[in-house]
């Protein structure tokens, strides 16, 4: 159950909106209070410039909607002085960056494969993921597994900043992996702060701890004394192709 502060009930959570910005995932109103907000919000709204005026999504500025072109009885979301000066620039093969809004040329920008073209120019965006990789390594960390930066942070150095697999140093600002049981009777539990390589190859999907140890005793006793010729990979191809075993 969760409290809904402005109709004083103690709501279920499917009473809620789903939210990625609080701790436990649900809106602080209730649906049906959410909805009376926002008619009230509305009607104090002053909507009528908005019959008159526009903001171009380009310029941010609040022009007349006489400014605008008119496709297909919709309105453009830009202004059609924008639309000339975006069309003028295509034309000379440049793209505004979206974050110190220059005029570029395409090499300034990172290649894409995706249907929308990265927004920054290539010094804009290194500069904002360096800005914003504290705040964002801290967000994840609360989004995919419900702790905080202290929590990390004290789980860290309850290890002594080490791997527990591993035994060497973890990677700094909060940059190693948080290992969590996927399934069995801890399914949920999260174990230590690993290196991506001991969370992935080491502890991935090993519920049964004695597999682990099975295969430690594999690797400090071989089952045989065979050893793997040393030749090119290629050369052993090329001779099972002659002899036929090969395709």
């Amino acid at each position: 159950m969760k409290f809904c502060p402005a109709c004083k009930q103690d709501k279920p959570p499917e009473a809620f909106h789903r939210s990625v910005k609080t701790k436990d995932g649900l809106y602080g109103y209730c649906k049906a209070c959410c909805k009376v907000r926002q008619a009230d919000l509305y009607k104090r709204r002053d909507n009528t410039r908005r019959r008159t005026h526009k903001i171009c999504t380009w310029c941010q500025q609040d022009r007349t909607r006489e400014e605008y072109r008119v496709t297909a009885g919709k309105q453009h979301t830009r202004c059609a002085d924008c639309e000339d000066e975006i069309a003028e620039q295509t034309a000379l093969g440049l793209r505004r960056c979206n974050i110190c809004r220059e005029w570029l040329p395409q090499a300034s920008f990172y290649a894409s494969h995706l249907a929308k073209e990265h927004a920054g120019c290539i010094p804009c965006t290194r500069a904002w993921h360096r800005g914003n990789r504290p705040n964002r390594r801290v967000f994840e960390l609360m989004k995919s597994y419900g702790i905080t930066a202290e929590q990390y942070d004290s789980l860290v150095a309850k290890q002594g900043g080490n791997c527990p697999v591993c035994l060497k140093s973890l990677p700094p600002d909060r940059g190693g992996y948080v290992d969590h049981v996927h399934e069995g009777k801890f399914k949920g539990r999260i174990r230590a702060i690993l290196h991506r390589d001991c969370n992935r190859f080491v502890m991935w999907e090993h519920e049964d701890s004695g597999a682990l140890r099975r295969a430690a005793d594999l690797i400090d006793n071989p089952l045989t004394d065979w050893m793997v010729p040393g030749r090119p990979p290629s050369e052993v191809r090329k001779q099972a192709r002659k002899q036929g075993k090969m395709k």
